[in-house]
């Protein structure tokens, strides 16, 4: 399984998304459309959100698209794909909020902590069911900012995530933020 289908697969589990936490489904789906050189590691490449939309309606404009469909755990191939359509949507708005705060880690001379993506990786790490980095950047105030990194430092395996990410950066990062935030 490739990087991004991988991630792909985190997100699914972290969502909850039970019923479709297999990104291979995509894989199996793309391989029994049968078309001319579609394939999976193509899929994953795709990397927006409209490109997701325009591949999955690509898709289902085949002739075996509901044959192949319904073979796929009786629905689970497009329900899977729309996951990854929400799943792109989401990292375009992280990716885009991690932009915004780098400009500012750097305009600020926060050198050694001027990757915001130390936040995406943290919050993955600590593992917090239906927790994601979207919603943490959706966050529109520093209060809902300062209690949601307080929930974080609650969760038992805080020490261990934020001790292993360069020793306690991902506290820096999260402080920084929350300063970012509030100016």
């Amino acid at each position: 399984m490739n990087k991004r289908a991988t991630e792909f697969e985190k997100w699914l589990r972290l969502t909850e998304q039970a019923k479709s936490n297999k990104a291979e489904v995509i894989g199996k789906g793309i391989s029994k459309l049968n078309i001319p050189g579609e394939t999976e590691a193509d899929f994953y490449k795709l990397d927006t959100e409209e490109a997701a939309k325009e591949k999955i309606a690509f898709y289902r404009q085949q002739p075996n698209w509901q044959e192949v469909n319904k073979a796929v755990s009786n629905g689970l191939f497009l329900a899977v794909l729309n996951h990854y359509s929400e799943f792109m949507k989401e990292r375009e708005f992280v990716t885009k909020a991690q932009a915004q705060f780098e400009k500012w880690l750097r305009d600020n001379d926060l050198a050694k902590s001027n990757k915001a993506d130390v936040i995406t990786k943290g919050i993955y790490k600590l593992n917090i069911p239906n927790e994601t980095a979207s919603k943490f950047f959706a966050l529109p105030t520093s209060d809902l900012i300062e209690n949601k990194i307080a929930f974080y430092k609650q969760q038992p395996q805080w020490d261990e995530v934020n001790k292993s990410m360069s020793n306690g950066l991902f506290q820096a990062v999260l402080n920084h933020y929350l300063t970012y935030k509030r100016s």
